[in-house]
């Protein structure tokens, strides 16, 4: 995993494409909703009481193959899976979106600012794009250092490789999204998608996911009682 640190002024929000906020959030609950059908919620109960949702069997992230543009701008093949000892905090979505990617992005930042930097340094946050016609291996990197520069966390920028590459990690991880019909090359069209957070560990098992509206407190929660001892 690359590590990326550097003096970087963290924004309330990166640019976006706008739209009525009240459509973006009702169709990215909605199809939250459908991803996580079948999980079992974990809030509350005796015998679970990390908050999010583990799934029986848990989810398998191993396997899933994507372009890495952390290091630079050529790229190189890499999975979800973290590095025996760390874990890994996966997320699939778009960077014109106005909401959802980057209030996540902000609550990750301030979850890994409560954890001490011996933890931090064996966490990785992994970006996925769901619109790589718009979104560039560089912009992912540059988005990403705009929130975690300053950290010792380590990043990966991710493209899929076609529509394929994609639709195996629907399969696999359940999550949904779709792209408004437009022109080829056109600047401006919406895009909906699941907003769900998987935490991943080194033998590939979704340890935990969080859904979006997880607080920070809970991240940092889940982060610490998920890395390997």
């Amino acid at each position: 995993m690359t590590r990326v640190i550097q003096d970087t002024p963290v924004p309330s929000a990166p640019p976006t494409t706008r739209r009525p906020r009240w459509l973006v959030i009702a169709v990215v609950v909605a199809l939250a909703v459908v991803a996580l059908a079948g999980g079992a919620w974990l809030v509350g109960r005796d015998d679970a009481p990390l908050p999010g949702i583990l799934r029986d069997p848990p989810l398998d992230a191993a396997g899933l193959e994507f372009t890495d543009y952390a290091a630079g701008d050529g790229g190189e093949p890499a999975g979800l899976v973290p590095p025996p000892g760390e874990v890994t905090l996966a997320y699939f979505g778009y960077l014109s979106c106005p909401d959802v990617c980057p209030t996540t992005m902000a609550d990750i930042r301030v979850a890994l600012l409560q954890l001490p930097p011996e933890e931090v340094a064996r966490v990785n946050v992994s970006f996925v794009t769901v619109d790589p016609e718009r979104d560039t291996g560089p912009d992912i990197r540059e988005y990403l250092a705009m929130f975690f520069a300053d950290q010792p966390v380590g990043l990966q920028a991710l493209r899929a490789d076609g529509a394929a590459s994609l639709d195996t990690a629907a399969d696999r991880l359940g999550l949904t999204w779709q792209v408004a019909e437009h022109e080829p090359g056109a600047p401006r069209y919406d895009v909906a998608h699941s907003a769900i957070t998987y935490v991943i560990t080194p033998d590939g098992t979704v340890a935990r996911e969080l859904p979006f509206g997880a607080t920070s407190d809970e991240f940092a929660q889940v982060i610490t009682a998920t890395l390997p001892r």
